[in-house]
């Protein structure tokens, strides 16, 4: 565990106005090199802002590594996979400035919520996103409460945004036989979700399992699809057990 934190916001990672990103950085010695956590949040693709989740990223470069939070592009300017793009983009901006950021571009954890929680998995599984980006391994992967397994041309909701694509590309369970090689995964999901129901999660972590993944599964039966967020920030995690799982799991990151 660290303390102190240094904050560096609004870094450009493209040319468009939601190409920005920030970072958590942990202050210290600058050797050995930090692992990389990148934290995409949720918003049903349609909202979402970086600066709502400072206290994720103090937390999480509190266990010993920077931190990234980016932005991407939202419906309608974006359909897709776009804001998949602009996850990678995100990333491969982090890799390829490994040596400024004193990054360990061997031992890189994505972590998403909702929406999300589906951006970092077709990323960690779909080879695609990041064939451009310089050499990294994604060893962790932690989808909260994520839309993996489930074909969302079924939601009205969203349908717009995904109309057109191939249900092999737009559903991360259908990703896992693409991968070349499976991080270790832990999904959370809340048992009283009626947004994203917990059948995702148990769905992705029974194919992870059948192609031989290090995966673990834990649903929370207390808990919504905001609750399984909001209980894991400071001040509101006393009898919520969401957060140690997370500081677990990346402890050999």
């Amino acid at each position: 565990m660290v303390g102190l934190i240094r904050t560096q916001r609004a870094v450009s990672y493209g040319p468009e106005d939601r190409h920005k990103l920030d970072l958590y950085v942990p202050k210290g010695r600058e050797a050995p090199r930090r692992p990389l956590i990148v934290f995409y949040y949720g918003g049903s693709w349609k909202s979402g802002d970086r600066r709502l989740y400072p206290l994720w990223g103090r937390s999480l470069a509190r266990l010993g590594a920077v931190v990234a939070i980016p932005d991407y592009r939202l419906y309608p300017q974006a359909t897709f996979p776009d804001f998949i793009h602009d996850g990678a983009a995100a990333l491969t901006h982090l890799i390829a400035h490994a040596d400024r950021l004193n990054i360990d571009p061997s031992r890189v954890a994505l972590i998403g919520h909702s929406a999300g929680a589906h951006l970092a998995a077709s990323l960690a599984l779909d080879p695609i996103y990041l064939q451009d980006a310089p050499p990294h391994h994604i060893s962790h992967l932690c989808p909260i409460s994520g839309p993996l397994s489930t074909d969302l041309l079924q939601f009205d909701s969203v349908k717009d945004i995904f109309e057109g694509s191939e249900p092999e590309a737009r559903r991360p369970i259908k990703l896992i036989p693409k991968a070349k090689t499976l991080p270790k995964t832990l999904l959370l999901h809340g048992g009283k979700d009626t947004t994203v129901g917990p059948h995702n999660s148990v769905h992705f972590a029974n194919a992870l399992k059948d192609a031989k993944a290090d995966v673990s599964l834990e649903i929370f039966d207390q808990f919504s699809h905001v609750d399984i967020l909001v209980r894991s920030w400071p001040l509101l995690r006393v009898g919520a057990p969401v957060w140690p799982k997370i500081r677990t799991f990346l402890r050999d990151l």
